[in-house]
């Protein structure tokens, strides 16, 4: 997670196009933060200020933060490249 929000830090170029926000991954209410180190210290002081569960498939750019919707999307887009493609004959995993 860390990782991906690290990578979605604004630099001065892209600040006037909406980089987003750390505050998506915080729950209503929880202390504000300013960079992914802050976030990072209040989740391992307080886990339950921070939004779970985060999925990230890096290959596609895809991030789901707390919504089942979101993170079933993101399998289902991983078991479809893993079974080529949508529409392909599904394989059993464990073959």
């Amino acid at each position: 997670m860390l990782q991906y929000l690290q990578s979605q830090q604004p630099s001065p170029s892209t600040i006037s196009i909406g980089v987003p926000s750390l505050s998506r991954f915080l729950v209503k209410h929880s202390e504000p933060v300013n960079s992914t180190d802050e976030l990072a210290t209040l989740a391992q002081r307080n886990p339950g200020a921070v939004r779970w569960p985060v999925v990230v498939h890096w290959d596609d750019g895809l991030v789901a933060i707390e919504r089942e919707d979101d993170v079933n999307h993101i399998l289902e887009v991983i078991y479809e490249e893993a079974n080529g493609g949508k529409g392909a004959q599904q394989q059993d995993w464990l073959s």
